[in-house]
C-alpha cells in the first residue's frame, strides 16, 4: 500500500484506490472510500476483502443511527464519477472529502451536504468520546 500511496504523491494525488479488474472499487491505499448519490451513502462490502476500517465502521454506525441511509454494495468506477458526493475515512484523517478523481473534477460543491452532516457528526462522536474516557 505505501508504494502505491507513493506513486500517487508522484502523480500529484493525495491518494491511491485500489480497481480489481473489472473496475469495481475497493479501497484507498490508507482509506476507505465512500460515495453518495441520490442521497444515500454507498461503500464497498466487506466481502470484496477490504480492510474493516473503523472510521469506516464508526460512519455507518453513525449513519444508521441518524436516518441516513446506508449501503454496503459493489462500486463500480463509473458509480464513483457519477457520484453527487465522495468521501474517505481514516483513523488519521477522519472524514475527507473527495473533489477529483484521476484528475478530473468529479464533484462541484466540497463537501457536500451529507458529508458535512457526516463529518460534523463524526467529529461531535469523537469529541464526546473523548470527553467520557478523561481521568480526573
Amino acid at each position: 500500500n505505501i508504494f502505491a500511496k507513493n506513486e500517487a504523491h508522484y502523480n500529484r494525488s493525495q491518494e491511491a484506490v485500489f480497481l480489481t479488474r473489472d473496475h469495481l472499487v475497493l479501497e484507498g491505499a490508507t482509506s476507505n472510500i465512500f460515495f453518495v448519490k441520490g442521497n444515500i451513502v454507498y461503500t464497498p462490502p466487506l466481502t470484496q476483502n477490504i480492510l474493516p476500517g473503523i472510521t469506516r465502521e464508526v460512519v455507518i454506525k453513525i449513519c444508521r443511527e441518524n436516518g441516513i441511509k446506508v449501503k454496503q454494495k459493489k462500486v463500480h468506477y463509473r458509480d464513483i464519477i457519477n457520484a453527487d458526493e465522495i468521501f474517505k475515512t481514516s483513523s488519521i484523517a477522519g472524514i475527507v472529502p473527495v473533489k477529483k478523481i484521476d484528475r478530473f473534477v468529479v464533484v462541484r460543491k466540497v463537501p457536500g451536504n451529507i458529508t458535512s452532516k457526516l463529518m460534523r457528526l463524526y467529529r461531535d462522536k469523537i469529541e464526546y468520546s473523548k470527553l467520557d474516557s478523561i481521568s480526573l
